[in-house]
């Protein structure tokens, strides 16, 4: 398949290396503008991380409507079952970046609910780890593995699956591997230099790490979501 229909390369590559680098060059070299960036709500990544999982979320109901009405979904049956799992993923994430609303429409946080979450707002990903860090760092482990090694072992090992197989269609492309790598750096560079015996840079040292690397999930799910879509309407346009 010509995965250069697919996306383009500003969008696949640069995006994700750009969503990577910048923050570290303002938390390096311009402070002030660091802190609108990361600010709570209002910040840069935080709308941006917002943005990115509108247009998955998009995506992906297109994705469910259409396999609804495809062929290809009798032709690869669990595809539209994955596409479902994965709406109700962007659904959650997104739901969680906003407090499901509050960040929108500015509603109070009821007196219960504050006294359970660290952050008084109204979601669950501040109330209990098993609602934040468990779910990051599986998603972590997803991308990594799925959207970064395995791409590479692929092709290295000539890997091929069947046209109707579903590993050919929900595993990651070689398109994926930008997106994927960022997801990974963020969240190992630091952890280099310590085995080494040396500290890390003041301009590797990010205060607001998590949010930075929400950012960059979010755009492995909309490059994820979207390459999947449009191999799946250019298997119908193929045919027609």
């Amino acid at each position: 398949m010509n995965t250069n229909r697919e996306l383009p390369v500003w969008l696949f590559l640069w995006l994700p290396l750009v969503m990577l680098i910048v923050p570290f060059i303002l938390n390096g070299f311009f402070p002030d503008a660091a802190k609108f960036y990361f600010r709570k709500e209002s910040g840069f990544i935080e709308n941006a991380t917002v943005f990115f999982l509108a247009i998955a979320l998009f995506y992906s109901v297109r994705l469910c409507v259409f396999l609804k009405q495809s062929p290809l979904s009798q032709q690869v049956p669990l595809l539209r079952a994955w596409t479902i799992i994965y709406t109700l993923g962007c659904i959650y994430f997104l739901g969680e970046e906003i407090s499901w609303g509050q960040h929108l429409f500015n509603w109070a946080t009821p007196e219960g609910w504050m006294e359970f979450n660290d952050q008084q707002e109204t979601n669950l990903h501040n109330t209990l780890g098993i609602f934040d860090q468990l779910p990051r760092l599986l998603v972590t482990i997803g991308i990594v593995v799925g959207g970064l090694f395995f791409p590479i072992y692929q092709k290295l090992k000539m890997v091929e699956f069947g046209k109707n197989d579903i590993k050919n269609w929900i595993l990651p492309n070689f398109l994926a591997i930008p997106s994927a790598f960022t997801v990974f750096f963020i969240s190992i560079h630091d952890k280099l230099f310590s085995p080494l015996g040396l500290s890390v840079p003041d301009i590797l040292k990010l205060q607001h790490g998590g949010e930075a690397k929400e950012g960059l999930i979010a755009i492995f799910f909309m490059i994820y979501i979207m390459v999947l879509y449009r191999r799946s309407a250019l298997q119908k346009a193929v045919k027609e």
